[in-house]
């Protein structure tokens, strides 16, 4: 029995029963002589589970053969109660996670689960349909730990895993994604934060379990885009908690494997699967001409399911929105018309997004606001948007239910990707519990398979450590050699050991150029870095200049000029359209795309990174007004003012959660006085569904609101 009988028996008539018996025949054989997690014979019973699923097979017996095949294969999940029979209800409750969690666990994922119980850490690569994250919250409801951390890579994922979280734990955890929110160490706490989040707080001390998401970013060779101050920051994230966390937990796609070093390997458990839960049809259209013309074909012809188009980079998948919607424009629903509408009515009418999703496609890269690509994302999920033309932002955990992944470039920005990068893309076709069979299409030629072993510095040979997540490292979890050659970084510098730590994500010798930089123009006489609170282009330009010289950081494709302009352009708007329509004022209509999406660039990275990289020079600069005796400079201000769009700081974290900057903003007056971001909450959903005449918002807002806040 080959593989090639069993694709052969997959392509005959289910329909006939003498057919399908003769396809689960085969099936049935191959099974028992490979077993049932070999990649073919899981891959064909998947099949026939879709087919009993759309009642393409007439006779009840051969679905209940499918059945047993299912329980076979440990796809307890798929199993539907009301057709098993008693022995098959026995197995699938064996497989049911802890109470309060409406799962049924497949047997890989039982598997890693009874690792878990056992008290060890566990290193998960599995492929994107395995259900990784269910593991936290099955091991929260068995075991309820005092203290949970799950870090993430992206505000996204943290709004995802939250709603998750408090839909399981509300009731009995205090779920902390802000660190505005407070942190009661008498209470059980999870708290869901960003590298940078985490390193901000002081009050998690003793942690339960702690869980680092998409792990695969601990590694210095994934940074592709020019952001490895992040990952530092994770290794130094990691290295804080790796001796003193009761449990570690990584969760990320499928790798080769991790250099660890021995005296940490011992405490963990890796788990490498490549069990998959759904089946994968390839359709291969590389070879062929006018490669645009086929995609928008093929995007008629599947109008009517979840499609994900995966685009190079923002600009890439803008001009291919527009020929999209131009070739092959698909249905609209009347929810998409209307957010299209309010989009163009509270952002800008010439936005690509309101133009593309008019045309019945959604777009979701890094410059689109993070509320709006969450609701863009729960229409596709949930509602009538049925395609997205996306980058690299949505393989980076966030879940998604299409049925067809459209390869259509083979780079991430300018750059090609690598196996990883294709089958991490690739993966989001298909959907444990949406989708049994997705279709990838591709359009290029795949990279060559290879396996990737990953390089984790907080994990590996300490000599091979950094000097920037080496400074960052307390003097106790170093070795006698790690220590001499921290110490003599630190000797060996000029900057004083907390502002070294404070720069050493930016780079060391970057930032010892940048303050022998700063003190010569200060000694000079020059005081243009010298001012406080809100300021204007002149005075960001100073430091923008500087810091943009020097350091490494997400610039957003800005010079220091743009940037210092559209930040004092934010300063001066009241509304985020007033701030676009300033910007395209005078500017010809075929260009204004561009325009406004540089504004949206802006925006992203006035969301931290500008603002954090303020704070950091402030910093800096006092240091040598210190050692000079020159007045303090004050930067905080303005950078607090920018990371919030100059608006209330709760209307920020609204946006996080969901709510729209636009309609945070108008909503703001609600909340002026408000100490609790929880309070804020519950005042502006109360706010939003009262009577339509005691509200300024509207149904759709409403509709928004709830959905956010839910």
């Amino acid at each position: 029995m080959q593989t090639a009988d069993v694709q052969a028996a997959l392509t005959l008539d289910m329909g006939n029963p003498a057919a399908a018996f003769t396809c689960l025949s085969t099936v049935s054989r191959y099974v028992f002589q490979y077993g049932a997690s070999d990649r073919t014979a899981l891959d064909a019973i998947i099949r026939l589970r879709d087919w009993a699923d759309r009642a393409v097979m007439r006779e009840p017996a051969l679905n209940d053969a499918v059945f047993s095949l299912c329980r076979e294969a440990g796809l307890f999940p798929y199993l539907p109660e009301q057709e098993l029979t008693w022995r098959d209800k026995v197995a699938k409750e064996v497989f049911r996670a802890p109470a309060g969690i409406n799962y049924v666990f497949h047997r890989e994922q039982w598997i890693a689960f009874q690792h878990l119980l056992s008290g060890k850490s566990l290193v998960l690569s599995a492929p994107t349909s395995f259900g990784k994250s269910v593991l936290i919250h099955a091991f929260i409801a068995q075991r309820r730990p005092a203290c949970v951390v799950v870090v993430v890579p992206t505000v996204a994922l943290l709004d995802q895993f939250r709603r998750r979280l408090s839909q399981y734990f509300g009731g009995e955890y205090v779920i902390i994604t802000r660190n505005d929110q407070k942190a009661d160490a008498t209470a059980k706490r999870i708290f869901v934060l960003t590298q940078e989040r985490l390193l901000d707080r002081e009050d998690i001390t003793e942690v339960d379990l702690l869980a680092i998401d998409e792990y695969y970013k601990l590694d210095t060779g994934r940074d592709r885009q020019g952001e490895g101050s992040r990952t530092v920051l994770l290794n130094v994230a990691l290295r804080r908690y790796l001796e003193t966390a009761k449990q570690i937990f990584f969760l990320g796609p499928t790798v080769a494997g991790i250099e660890m070093r021995e005296e940490i390997k011992s405490r963990f458990v890796e788990l490498t699967s490549d069990y998959s839960t759904v089946a994968v049809d390839i359709h291969d259209h590389s070879s062929e001409e006018n490669p645009s013309e086929i995609l928008a074909s093929l995007l008629k012809a599947h109008g009517d399911e979840k499609s994900l188009i995966f685009s190079k980079s923002p600009p890439a998948a803008r001009r291919l929105a527009a020929e999209m919607g131009s070739k092959s424009p698909l249905r609209v629903a009347a929810n998409v018309a209307e957010f299209a509408d309010w989009l163009a009515e509270n952002y800008h009418p010439m936005w690509p997004l309101v133009r593309s999703l008019r045309l019945g496609y959604g777009l979701h890269h890094g410059a689109i606001p993070r509320s709006v690509a969450q609701a863009l994302v729960r229409m596709f999920n949930e509602s009538d948007l049925n395609a997205l033309i996306c980058t690299s932002t949505l393989i980076e955990g966030v879940n998604t239910a299409a049925k067809n992944v459209f390869i259509f470039d083979k780079k991430i920005s300018n750059t090609n990707f690598d196996y990883f990068d294709f089958r991490n893309i690739a993966g989001r076709s298909g959907r444990m519990g949406h989708h049994f069979v997705g279709r990838i299409f591709l359009f290029h030629d795949p990279p060559p398979a290879a396996p990737f072993q990953l390089e984790i510095p907080a994990l590996g040979d300490e000599r091979k450590l950094s000097d920037a997540v080496l400074v960052n490292l307390s003097d106790e979890r170093l070795s006698v050699e790690a220590r001499a050659r921290r110490q003599s970084i630190f000797d060996g510098s000029s900057l004083p050991e907390d502002l070294l730590k404070q720069f050493a994500p930016y780079g060391i010798v970057n930032a010892e150029n940048m303050s022998n930089f700063v003190r010569d123009l200060l000694k000079a006489g020059d005081r243009r870095l010298i001012w406080r609170g809100h300021v204007g282009y002149v005075e960001l330009l100073a430091v923008f200049e500087i810091a943009w010289s020097y350091l490494r950081f997400n610039k957003a494709r800005m010079t220091a000029k743009e940037a210092a302009f559209l930040a004092n352009r934010l300063r001066g708007s009241r509304t985020l359209r007033a701030f676009f329509d300033g910007l395209v004022r005078g500017v010809a209509t075929n260009e204004q795309d561009e325009v406004i999406e540089r504004g949206f660039r802006a925006l992203s990275a006035f969301d931290y990174a500008v603002p954090k990289v303020l704070v950091d020079m402030e910093q800096l600069v006092n240091f040598h007004c210190l050692e000079l005796g020159i007045e303090a400079a004050e930067y905080s201000y303005m950078a607090q003012s920018l990371d919030s769009c100059f608006s209330h700081h709760w209307v920020k974290a609204l946006d996080e959660y969901g709510v729209p900057l636009p309609l945070g903003k108008r909503l703001s007056f609600l909340f002026e006085d408000v100490f609790e971001f929880d309070e804020a909450m519950q005042i502006v959903k109360a706010y939003a569904n009262l009577d339509d005449a005691a509200s300024s918002v509207s149904r759709f807002e409403r509709d928004l609101i709830n959905a956010a806040l839910a």
